[in-house]
């Protein structure tokens, strides 16, 4: 399977991923389902990430971070035992991408006017890309009702906006306190626009191995005394490199995935 250990890491539904150009996204094959992970085996992944507020973005930042610190070291090589095709070791540097604000007018009516972002994006833990459809319903020639919906996770709410003097009031953006919608130059009935954020976080490698650290008898289960989960321990307990120490919490993981996914339990 293409990108093996990445695939089971990440546990998602080949068939649903996001298309190619996502940010981040790497080949999940169609035909892999999540896996139901027995109890202590869901705890000892949580600590990548929460699967219920996480988006896809923040997901796949993860996985890259994880992939980087696998393939950095010798122990590279029980990524590749898996299967030897990756995909994602070229991938340039995203650490010094900015924020991103982007308006795109997504009907003729909308290309009539222009459209802006106002404010800045506010941190949200596990959170790196926002999209919005703004849609106007009704009104004119001065009030308006304007519909913006969240795309994920689904939120709708219906505003009130005066246009005047070449620009609207500033309209809410559901999910965000501090980043705002305006219309500008035209506004009219009918009228569609998507709004999108990206804002990159900055990611905890110690808070995911303490995470570990506490999940308690998830540990304990998670290495063992037989190869190779005997040498992944090691790894853990007593390498004093991160790169190293992560490697062999994120190898167990893995290999007891391939477990699950072979024998179905």
């Amino acid at each position: 399977m293409i990108n093996h250990a990445r695939t089971l890491l990440l546990n998602s539904d080949g068939a649903t991923r996001p298309n190619p150009s996502y940010f981040l996204e790497e080949y999940v094959d169609p035909k892999f389902s999540a896996l139901q992970l027995p109890d202590y085996l869901a705890r000892a992944r949580a600590s990548l990430f929460d699967p219920k507020s996480a988006d896809e973005a923040y997901k796949n930042f993860v996985m890259r971070a994880c992939m980087s610190i696998l393939h950095s070291t010798e122990f590279a090589e029980y990524v590749y035992a898996l299967d030897p095709r990756v995909t994602y070791l070229n991938r340039p540097s995203v650490a010094m991408t900015p924020e991103e604000a982007v308006t795109t007018p997504l009907n003729d009516l909308a290309k009539t006017g222009r459209a802006e972002m106002v404010g800045s994006g506010s941190q949200v833990p596990q959170r790196i890309m926002w999209d919005w459809d703004v849609e106007v319903l009704s009104g004119g020639p001065v009030a308006y009702s304007v519909q913006v919906t969240l795309r994920t996770p689904y939120q709708r709410q219906v505003y009130s906006v005066n246009f005047d003097d070449g620009h609207s009031d500033l309209v809410p953006l559901p999910g965000q306190t501090q980043l705002f919608f305006r219309f500008q130059d035209a506004i009219s009935v009918g009228m569609s626009w998507e709004a999108s954020l990206f804002s990159m976080q900055k990611l905890n490698l110690d808070a995911i191995m303490q995470g570990f650290e506490s999940s308690g008898s998830a540990a304990d289960q998670l290495f063992g005394n037989q190869e190779p989960y005997k040498t992944f321990g090691e790894l853990w307990r007593k390498h004093v490199y991160l790169n190293y120490k992560m490697s062999g919490y994120l190898l167990a993981v893995i290999y007891r995935m391939e477990e699950v996914r072979v024998n179905g339990q």
